[in-house]
Formats: structure tokens, sequence, C-alpha cells
């Protein structure tokens, strides 16, 4: 049980590499986001033939903002494991990460800010992690909608672009209303019942509703 602990809750911090920190007074060109998907291969540290440990549980979101200098940010939460502590963790990547699937993708038609800005942005969310209310899907959706926000109040853009970016905004509210991911975190619950028993902030499951 207390392994298990991590896969449901835990406490985390802010981890940003050293790369993107450097940049933090560097001005940064947003061109596009996507939400993106993959497989977990392993559950709380725990590998088994690689297979899930946990039934009900099978996929990690996560973003990426494309920067028009062929540079990546990936930001994601992640719960604690043996390998890694819990939290809301950035990289930089020099190369396209084709190695998740995109489940949504929004233009930020080249928007400019301060790489320290965006990095406020995508660390604006509670760091803690948590199965129900503070996963990786709910991260990935909160930053995309801020950063889309931030972009539509930029005092730079014309009316034109203001309301092309609000559209993006709703398309992306109207895809997370709909999105599959809202619902995984139930399929634990009926899988594993007893380990709700001891994390008090996460009962009652019915209260969730449709959310996660």
């Amino acid at each position: 049980m207390g392994n298990t602990a991590s896969i449901i809750a835990s406490s985390g911090d802010l981890y940003v590499c050293s790369e993107l920190q450097s940049m933090s007074n560097t001005n940064v060109t947003v061109t596009s986001l996507a939400i993106m998907q993959r497989p977990l291969g392993s559950i709380g540290g725990f590998q088994r033939s690689g297979k899930l440990l946990i039934p009900g549980l099978g996929q990690h979101e996560y973003i990426i903002v494309d920067l028009s200098s062929e540079k990546f940010i990936l930001a994601e939460k992640l719960g604690k494991t043996r390998l890694r502590p819990a939290g809301i963790h950035m990289v930089i990547l020099e190369n396209d990460p084709d190695t998740g699937y995109c489940r949504h993708k929004c233009n930020l038609l080249g928007i400019t800010m301060k790489a320290s800005e965006l990095i406020q942005i995508l660390g604006s969310d509670r760091p803690d992690y948590n199965l129900f209310t503070a996963n990786c899907w709910k991260y990935a959706f909160h930053a995309a909608q801020n950063i889309l926000k931030r972009c539509i109040t930029d005092p730079d853009i014309t009316s034109t672009a203001r309301e092309f970016l609000q559209n993006e905004l709703q398309g992306l509210l109207d895809y997370e209303k709909n999105s599959p991911a809202r619902y995984r975190p139930i399929g634990f619950a009926k899988h594993h019942p007893e380990y709700l028993k001891s994390y008090r902030s996460v009962i009652p499951i019915a209260n969730q509703g449709t959310g996660y």
C-alpha cells in the first residue's frame, strides 16, 4: 500500500531543466501547442513484463509547446516513482518529439513573450499529484488553456487574430468536455476500491462527476 500511495497522491514540486532556466530573460515565440498522449509502461516505479500493474490506468498526457527557434518545451505532471519525484517537470527538446499521439493541437499564431512568463504559466498549477483531482490530464488541459488565454490578451495582436485564438480556446474547451481521459480513474476505482479507503481526499468517487 505504501508504494501505491505515489500512484494515487503525492506531494510535488516544480522542476525546470537548466537550459530552460537559462532562457528566462529571452523572448520566445510560441507557434503551437499540443496535448500529447503516450502509453504507460509502468506505474509507481514498478514494471512487470511490460504490462500495467494496475488495470484501469494506461495513458499519460503531457503538453508540447512549439517554439519558432525549432525547439520544443515538454511539460508534464508526474506522480512519484522510484526514479523521479512527483511534480511538474519541464524540459527543452531539440527535435520534434514524435513519440506520442497528438490528442489536440492549437495554433498560437507566433505570439512572443519572455521565457520566464511561459515557465510561470506552465508552472502555475499546484505541483502536487493526485490521481483524481490533480493528474496529468488536468495539468495538460489547464496549461494549454492558460497559454491560450495569455495569447488572447496579447496587446499587439489584431482583432482578427484575437478572434481566431478565442476559437482555438473554445475548441479546446469543447474537446475537454468529451475527452475519454475524464473517465479513466473511474476504471481504477472499479478495479481497486480498497485503495480509496486510505485516501480521504479522493472520496467519495460519486462526487467526482465525469471529471478527474
